[in-house]
């Protein structure tokens, strides 16, 4: 009966092995970070509301200080929708020239 037991756990150790190695092979998503490819969200966490709850405690959390040379500043711009854009904006301190900006904006409406 114990070795049934056993045999059956091994069974299932081996089965659990094997997917992960499957899966590690075909997405590799943090090479160097084995365990960070075991860590998923369950879905429960992915509502409207937790996510809109979220978003506005990480919008109102500080930024981490720039490093010396550099210059931090924030302004607000309208899109092409009429919805307001927070920039952040870090140059050189030293700089008076106009400079290059990469802008993403990857939006979808969260009602």
């Amino acid at each position: 009966m114990i070795k049934k037991k056993y045999a059956g756990l091994a069974g299932a150790a081996a089965a659990a092995a094997a997917w992960c190695i499957c899966r590690n092979k075909k997405y590799p998503l943090a090479e160097g970070y084995p365990f960070l490819n075991k860590f998923f969200i369950p879905g429960m966490f992915l509502s409207k509301p937790f996510l809109r709850m979220a978003n506005s405690r990480l919008a109102d959390m500080e930024l981490p200080a720039c490093p010396c040379g550099i210059v931090r500043r924030t302004e607000w711009i309208d899109d092409q929708d009429g919805e307001r854009l927070r920039l952040t904006i870090c140059q050189p301190e030293e700089s008076t020239d106009n400079m290059t900006c990469l802008l993403i904006r990857k939006h979808e409406q969260v009602q």
